[in-house]
């Protein structure tokens, strides 16, 4: 009513990624349906940012029916724009990668943000496999990295290659289903 269209889209989209996020039952989805998620995302964080961010992603065509577990990917690249860009002074960027490695999935989500010194990465990995959480603002990955060890067991890669003010990379291995 009030003309605020680019407004009213974000609603939209926000609102599409809370009700795939409810969908408790559904646990695994084509990769075609975990990229809509990563795009609604980042097209929310376009509007936020605005010219002070760019992403791209290199999405390989034949891989978009395989079936992976939800939101394994786009927490990725939400901690990219929230804790890799978001406190950088230079132009954001986000890069995804998403590939066929044979049978697997090859994804890898890259960011120029502010990165981590080694003692904070060292840390990071010690939390995400340790029995209990020992810092809340790492429960996304420790999340994902618990949920990878339940369906594939040592079957997966999970690496993250980081450097303070040079951005964090994170490479992503996965069998897939179908």
């Amino acid at each position: 009513e009030k003309g605020e269209k680019e407004t009213a889209e974000m609603i939209k989209r926000l609102t599409r990624s809370f009700q795939r996020m409810i969908r408790f039952r559904q646990e695994w989805v084509t990769v075609a349906e975990e990229i809509s998620y990563i795009k609604d995302f980042l097209t929310i964080q376009q509007y936020r940012f605005g010219p002070e961010f760019q992403y791209t992603m290199e999405i390989d065509p034949a891989i978009l029916e395989w079936k992976i577990p939800k939101l394994v990917i786009q927490p990725f690249v939400e901690n990219a724009c929230l804790h890799g860009i978001e406190g950088s002074e230079q132009l954001g960027k986000v890069g995804i990668i998403l590939r066929p490695m044979g049978n697997k999935l090859y994804c890898m989500v890259k960011d120029n943000g502010i990165g981590m010194a080694a003692e904070r990465l060292r840390r990071l990995w010690v939390d995400i496999k340790a029995e209990e959480p020992q810092e809340a603002n790492n429960i996304a990955i420790r999340n994902i990295y618990q949920r990878l060890k339940l369906y594939y067991g040592e079957d997966f890669s999970l690496l993250i290659d980081s450097a303070e003010r040079q951005g964090t990379t994170i490479t992503l291995i996965i069998p897939v289903e179908g």
